[in-house]
């Protein structure tokens, strides 16, 4: 069960990091379908500038962009949002 994977993630929060086309019935035709996160990844412009606010917002200078990377919070191949929230940049 996709929940599962949210352990301490309050279900409100979860249905905002979870793909809602990725359910129990539908998992053979995504998750499951060799290079799926490749057809539900956002551009990558559109991360960048995520990742820019989140750093900029910790007070972090412009070479944090190449020392620290930007992750779902679930994985895409696991079924998470591809523009859902993102945990915060780490190095």
């Amino acid at each position: 069960m996709i929940v599962g994977l949210l352990c301490g993630t309050s279900l409100a929060h979860a249905e905002s990091v979870v793909n809602p086309a990725v359910t129990q019935a539908t998992i053979a035709e995504t998750i499951s379908v060799q290079g799926y996160s490749r057809t539900v990844r956002p551009p990558s412009g559109y991360a960048r500038g995520i990742k820019w606010q989140l750093i900029e917002g910790r007070g972090l200078g412009i070479d944090a962009m190449l020392t620290h990377r930007l992750d779902q919070i679930v994985l895409l191949c696991l079924g998470g949002d591809p523009r859902g929230p993102r945990r915060p940049p780490i190095p």
